[in-house]
């Protein structure tokens, strides 16, 4: 899916105050740099909040005996909330560009692995404690100049492979009482997530994606409008984003999936005829 029309790898470059240089291809994992902080490539680490990075962490003795001596990069968090630092780990770099990315747990073993490649874009993945499953949930926002790509996903409790549960259509609110003063949520603009904690269960801010359908509106139909807190460094307002503010409602993630039902009849009213 697309974000409203602007080149996302440009609009980077200008928020971070680097000119064209981030347009050329990164070196190292996953297009990252070598030094990068946290998991992810072209930043993302500053979030707060309920939004959680995994921080980079040198390559324990266990994890390279696990992967041969093959590990180049390693990030650390408790991705099941059992109060011990699980591990995500980048290894068996080929000549192609590839590499394997795995979840490895606590006790030295791999529990969830896939193929990985060098990008030129931006990656930004962020952990968040959403629902009453151990498991952490994953915000995977991705992208380059052509298209960006926001989903949140869940990791499974026995196998800890990622399943995506919503597209994500990432909004930032500046003032509570304009809501013309909405704009899209950039994820190098993003600084954390609004949430309501109420009767031990945690809300999401939650739009209909149906506000979003219309020639004013992003072209990415069938996304769920999410709101984040931020600082916008680009974009415009516009209607369907207020629309959005004001179907929004707090929802826990089951509820915001049913909400997602109602954007895949969103999705057949854009595409067809």
């Amino acid at each position: 899916m697309r974000a409203p029309a602007r080149s996302r790898l440009a609009a980077l470059a200008l928020a971070l105050g680097a000119g064209t240089a981030i347009l050329a291809k990164a070196e190292g994992p996953d297009g990252g740099t070598p030094k990068r902080s946290c998991w992810g490539w072209r930043g993302g680490c500053e979030v707060s909040g309920a939004l959680r990075v995994a921080p980079r962490i040198e390559p324990t003795p266990e994890l390279q005996k696990l992967f041969g001596g093959k590990v180049f990069a390693a990030f650390s968090i408790d991705l099941d909330s059992d109060g011990r630092p699980d591990f995500i780990v980048q290894h068996s770099r080929k000549k192609a560009g590839t590499f394997q990315t795995c979840f490895v747990d606590a006790d030295w073993k791999a529990r969830s692995c896939w193929r990985s490649s060098d990008a030129d874009g931006f990656g930004f993945l962020w952990f968040a404690q959403l629902d009453p499953d151990p498991m952490l949930e994953l915000f995977e926002m991705v992208g380059d100049e052509d298209y960006s790509d926001y989903r949140l996903q869940k990791l499974d409790p026995k196998s800890w492979a990622r399943k995506d549960v919503l597209t994500v259509a990432p909004l930032i609110r500046t003032d509570p009482k304009d809501p013309r003063k909405t704009f899209w949520g950039y994820p190098w603009d993003v600084r954390g997530l609004v949430l309501q904690e109420k009767e031990g269960r945690v809300r999401l801010l939650v739009g209909d994606p149906e506000t979003l359908c219309g020639d004013d509106g992003p072209d990415q139909p069938g996304a769920v409008p999410i709101f984040f807190t931020g600082v916008p460094t680009q974009g415009e307002p516009s209607d369907a984003f207020v629309r959005a503010v004001a179907s929004a409602r707090f929802l826990t993630l089951e509820e915001a999936k049913q909400r997602s039902a109602r954007a895949k009849r969103c999705r057949h009213a854009v595409e067809d005829p």
